[in-house]
């Protein structure tokens, strides 16, 4: 899952997460940290890259499809 790091730290600062714990997420998601290292231990065909929606029902419609889409699931 991937987020626009401003919503994600808006998000992580809400939830009142400490400071570094927010710098840290957001770094990550700038940086393509989390894919980087899934790259190294998996083949691309298993690496689906899906964006938040707004509501956790669009995300889990986005990455039902990506699955579908896939083959992964019937």
């Amino acid at each position: 899952l991937t987020i626009d790091p401003l919503k994600l730290q808006k998000r992580l600062e809400k939830r009142r997460y400490s400071p570094e714990k927010v710098l840290d997420n957001v770094f990550c998601e700038i940086t393509g940290y989390c894919l980087e290292k899934t790259k190294k231990h998996y083949q691309k065909q298993k690496i689906i890259i899906v964006p938040c929606e707004k509501h956790i029902s669009g995300t889990i419609k986005k990455t039902i499809n990506e699955l579908r889409g896939r083959g992964f699931l019937d």
